[in-house]
């Protein structure tokens, strides 16, 4: 959920790349880590394409079982609207676009990994963002993110709810989320500090194929609130660096994709030229 209004304005800039730092944990046994390259083409002051391009590490310390590897891109273009009214109207549309159908499994297993250790997400998603600007200090951000193609193969196995009997499932299959985010800003020299709150809308429980059909994954429905904080730092003409952090304080109770995490931490450099 990029917008222009989070960063410190580098003018007269064509291109710019980002080299980021991800550490995030979940529970007291999950850690992960990710180096992130992002590309921007920058057609003029508002316009411009971006590139995502992640490497994953997952390491489960309980087990000691890791995974590596590229995770999922993103790639969008980013634009203004009404940009003679009052008030500044911008957006971002595109792809998320997953390498991997999530079913790498450990040695001498016939399940795979948790999907929390997954490189990605097995699925490509639509992503429409649009953010307003309501002021210099306060901006409100919506997006929603929905899987169009699902080839994810992930094979795992639960205990059926009243007995014990085992229920072999695989092909896990994603609904939608929608996003909502208010972010405020203030600058004080060459420092800009953005901090805000961002809820994650998961639309409709996920679920399993099955022999018997579907085995639905209850409470995967549900809201997670997050609140982040960044500092923007213009170290040099053309160089931004850029320390994040982000925690959840509220969550929804079954989060079956693997991507819940206690806490993110990240440090990034954009370089303009």
């Amino acid at each position: 959920m990029h917008y222009d209004s989070g960063d410190i304005k580098i003018k007269e800039r064509k291109k710019e790349i980002d080299v980021s730092i991800n550490y995030g944990t979940h529970l007291p046994y999950e850690n992960f880590y990710q180096l992130q390259l992002n590309y921007r083409r920058i057609k003029n002051n508002a316009a411009y394409f971006e590139l995502r391009l992640p490497l994953n590490i997952a390491l489960n310390t309980n087990t000691n079982i890791s995974n590596s590897g590229i995770g999922d891109i993103m790639i969008t273009y980013n634009d203004g609207l009404f940009k003679k009214r009052p008030g500044r109207f911008s957006y971002a549309s595109g792809l998320r676009i997953s390498f991997t159908d999530a079913s790498k499994k450990a040695a001498n297993s016939n399940f795979s990994l948790p999907m929390s250790l997954q490189n990605g997400l097995g699925t490509t998603d639509i992503i429409a963002v649009l953010n307003y600007d309501i002021i210099k200090y306060l901006s409100f951000t919506s997006g929603i993110q929905y899987p169009v193609l699902q080839y994810n193969k992930h094979k795992t196995s639960f205990t059926d709810p009243g007995n014990t009997t085992i229920v072999v499932a695989e092909n896990y299959r994603r609904k939608p989320d929608a996003l909502l985010k208010a972010t405020g800003h203030h600058q004080v020299g060459q420092f800009k500090i953005n901090a805000g709150i961002l809820a994650i809308f998961h639309l409709a429980n996920d679920h399993y194929n099955i022999a018997a059909g579907k085995y639905i994954l209850q409470n995967s429905k549900g809201t997670t609130l997050n609140w982040t904080a960044d500092i923007n730092y213009l170290a040099g003409k053309n160089l931004i660096v850029t320390v994040l952090y982000a925690e959840p304080f509220k969550t929804r109770t079954n989060i079956p994709d693997g991507l819940a995490r206690s806490s993110v931490l990240s440090g990034k450099l954009s370089l303009a030229f």
